[in-house]
C-alpha cells in the first residue's frame, strides 16, 4: 500500500520536471525567434517597402533580394580592402604630427574612400530602380531617399 503513494508522489515530480523543461525550451526557441526577426527586420526593411508601397511583385522582389546580396557582398570586401588603407592614412597622419596639411590630405584619402561605398549605394539604387515598372518608378522615386532615412533611423535605435 505504501508503494502506489511512492509512484503517484515520483508520477507528479518527473510531471513537473518535464512541464518545466518544455516551457524552457519553449522560451528559448521563442528569444531565439525574436532576435532572427530583428536581423530579418533589419534586412527586409526595404523589401517590405518595395512590396508595400512601391508595389513589387514575387519576382521583382526575388530580383531586389540577388541585388541586395550582391551589394552586401560587394560592400563588405570593398570595406575589407580598404580598412588597411585607413590604418594606412591614419598612422600616416600620426607619423606627421598632424600638421594641417597632413590633416587634409587623411581627409581628402578618406573622403576617396567613402565615396567608394557611396558611388556602390547609388548604383545599387539604379539597379532597384530598373527593377521597378514605369508605374512603379514614379513610386520609387518619390519615397527611396524617406526609407533609407528610416531605415538609417531603424538601425541607429536598434
Amino acid at each position: 500500500m505504501n508503494e502506489q503513494p511512492k509512484s503517484k508522489v515520483l508520477i507528479l515530480i518527473i510531471g513537473i520536471l518535464l512541464i518545466a523543461n518544455i516551457i524552457m525550451l519553449s522560451f528559448f526557441i521563442v528569444n531565439g525567434r525574436k532576435d532572427n526577426r530583428k536581423d530579418k527586420g533589419r534586412r527586409n526593411y526595404v523589401s517590405d517597402y518595395l512590396v508595400k508601397e512601391v508595389g513589387f511583385d514575387a519576382g521583382q522582389l526575388a530580383r531586389y533580394d540577388s541585388l541586395s546580396k550582391e551589394h552586401r557582398e560587394k560592400t563588405r570586401l570593398v570595406f575589407n580592402g580598404l580598412s588597411p588603407q585607413r590604418k594606412t592614412i591614419l598612422k600616416t597622419l600620426a607619423e606627421e604630427s598632424f600638421s594641417d596639411s597632413a590633416i587634409i590630405r587623411a581627409a581628402s584619402n578618406l573622403h576617396a574612400q567613402q565615396a567608394i561605398f557611396d558611388l556602390n549605394m547609388l548604383k545599387h539604387l539604379k539597379q532597384i530602380r530598373n527593377v521597378c515598372t514605369r508605374e512603379q518608378r514614379q513610386r520609387f522615386d518619390t519615397g527611396f531617399y524617406k526609407i533609407i532615412g528610416k531605415r538609417r533611423d531603424a538601425l541607429k535605435e536598434k
